[in-house]
């Protein structure tokens, strides 16, 4: 059995599945923005006493149940697998609780009405509670891209634009293919 799972229907259990997930949440986010920290708490340099007081200065505030999780991971010197149980928790949780993170793809930052409207029309398409994020990419040009799941819906302009490009350039090419087969 994985971590995650075990951690997970531990959690279950003990009636504390959100909590874990929110520091879970939490200390993915952490891991993102600091990712030499997995590096520093699995060094061999390090002895495992001064790893396992760093871990647990981090996890002051988190359920009891993930902090022992996660210190056992250090112990049996399995820290490496981190951020891999983090993200595993984090999507068994969503998918039993009928959550579905979607990621909104746009040239600009949407308003927090477009945001709204977005949520509204997906959860009726999917039926699930949806998770928005929204990132900003400028090669949108406009329009977004969606992705659900592992699955990317493209309704941006650019792809728009990069369609019309294969039709016109397949067009000149076919009349002049035509008048290259005509003046022979």
């Amino acid at each position: 059995m994985s971590y995650s799972r075990a951690l997970y229907e531990l959690s279950e259990e003990q009636e504390c599945a959100k909590e874990v997930y929110e520091a879970a949440l939490f200390l993915q986010q952490a891991l993102l923005a600091q990712p030499d920290y997995i590096t520093l708490v699995s060094s061999p340099f390090i002895k495992k006493n001064e790893r396992l007081s760093l871990l647990e200065e981090l996890l002051d505030d988190a359920p009891q149940l993930f902090k022992h999780m996660i210190l056992l991971l250090c112990q049996k010197n399995e820290i490496s697998l981190l951020s891999d149980v983090l993200a595993s928790y984090i999507e068994q949780y969503q998918s039993e609780k009928g959550i579905l993170k979607v990621t909104a793809i746009t040239a600009i930052p949407m308003t927090v009405r477009m945001k709204s409207s977005l949520v509204e029309v997906l959860q009726e398409q999917f039926d699930k509670k949806i998770l928005l994020e929204n990132e900003v990419d400028l090669s949108c040009l406009g329009g977004m891209k969606l992705q659900v799941n592992k699955k990317q819906y493209d309704g941006s302009v650019k792809r728009q634009l990069d369609e019309i490009r294969q039709i016109l350039f397949a067009d000149i090419q076919d009349i002049s293919e035509y008048k290259s087969s005509k003046s022979r």
